[in-house]
């Protein structure tokens, strides 16, 4: 049996790795080559930017112990504004759009990761209330 001491190790190792990675993409000075071919770019970037702090807070969120929600929340959009204040820095521009885009993908991955939270406690009390019975 898999202790979930362990699935939150490899969960937290991967949220390390994705930070990373979206950290890459985001300051890269050529952005997002593969996905010239896509009509609608500009909706696709917008799907794009939501979905990965979404992912982001998500798993930040189901792992949270010690900092309220609304410190990860601040944090992650702080951390969106900082990134593309430091885009002109690398060839690419500044873009507001990014960063409503940014804390909307934020707001919904913490109330998904919050949510996910309060359905697995429900879930586990229930389960525990037929096996005390």
């Amino acid at each position: 049996m898999i202790k979930t001491t362990k699935i939150k190790k490899v969960l937290r190792f991967g949220i390390i790795i994705y930070f990373c990675f979206l950290n890459y993409m985001l300051l890269a000075p050529q952005p997002w080559l593969w996905f010239d071919f896509i009509p609608g770019q500009i909706k696709t970037f917008s799907l794009l930017h939501m979905t990965i702090y979404g992912f982001l807070t998500f798993g930040v969120e189901l792992l949270r112990q010690r900092h309220s929600c609304l410190f990860w929340y601040v944090f992650f959009v702080l951390w969106g504004i900082l990134s593309e204040f430091l885009q002109p820095l690398t060839g690419r521009c500044f873009e507001i759009i990014d960063i409503i885009q940014n804390t909307i993908g934020v707001t919904a991955g913490v109330g998904l990761g919050y949510l996910a939270k309060l359905w697995y406690r429900r879930l586990r009390l229930y389960c525990l209330s037929f096996v005390n019975k």
